[in-house]
């Protein structure tokens, strides 16, 4: 099952989608088709996020950046969108697909630590790590079309936050819970997607983590808010804005 089951009959993708792009016809090749998938990622990670468009960072390049939970989730939920996304327009290809979801998780990792407290090999033995033994990302949706898996929080240490966390939190989700127990009209297919952007924002300024324990928690919270199950109906690209905000909420 797909995060958010899509129907064409509901609405067409748009966006960063594939169906307004006429070279995403299901009769190229698989040659053809990687060849332009790929471009059009790296086109996309260049202009959105101000990643390299050329190979990952080799072991042997100094990185000096350190991004903090926020910056590196909206990395990791443009790769996670775009995997989704692309999967639903073209899902022969899944396989393909999910060798550039690893590519971009890997790069959008890599780029915020610097090499000298992680090296790159650990980096993406992190993410990597993650995506194919916990996630098990591939099996489920390239092999057995199988149910979403949600992530185990397993850390070496917990995240340490503040003492307005847990208040802040509860605030975040306080219009989907009233809508969802009065059953009023509010979009819970959206409202949920906003509570779970709020408290992704609300753990990056509460909490603080070591930078391994960061890169695998952050995998794994941007990981299960990828699942809507509230919008089984609704294309990805319509719930799921292509720009997370990351705007500062307020206290």
């Amino acid at each position: 099952m797909l995060p958010a089951r899509r129907n064409p009959s509901v609405v067409s993708e748009v966006g960063y989608g594939v169906q307004s792009n006429p070279s995403y016809n299901m009769g190229l090749d698989s040659y053809q088709w990687q060849a332009t998938h790929k471009e059009k990622l790296r086109n996309f990670l260049s202009q959105n996020l101000g990643l390299p468009t050329h190979a990952p960072v080799p072991t042997t390049t100094a990185r000096q950046e350190t991004c903090g939970l926020l910056e590196y989730t909206k990395r990791l939920g443009a790769c996670l969108r775009s995997f989704f996304v692309d999967l639903s327009g073209v899902p022969s290809q899944c396989s393909n697909l999910y060798r550039e979801l690893e590519r971009c998780v890997q790069d959008s990792a890599v780029s915020c630590v610097p090499s000298s407290q992680l090296s790159a090999q650990k980096v993406n033995n992190t993410v990597t790590g993650a995506l194919r033994e916990s996630f098990k990302t591939k099996q489920v949706y390239c092999e057995e079309e199988g149910a979403f898996v949600y992530p185990e929080f397993t850390l070496s240490q917990l995240p340490q936050c503040g003492g307005n966390y847990f208040g802040r939190v509860a605030q975040c989700s306080e219009k989907f819970r009233t809508s969802f127990q009065t059953e009023h009209g509010l979009d819970l297919c959206t409202e949920y997607y906003k509570a779970n952007e709020c408290q992704r924002v609300v753990t990056a300024q509460e909490c603080t983590l070591g930078l391994k324990d960061m890169l695998l928690f952050g995998l794994q919270l941007q990981y299960q808010f990828a699942h809507n199950p509230f919008c089984q109906e609704v294309p990805v690209s319509v719930w799921w804005p292509a720009h997370s905000s990351t705007r500062q909420t307020t206290t």
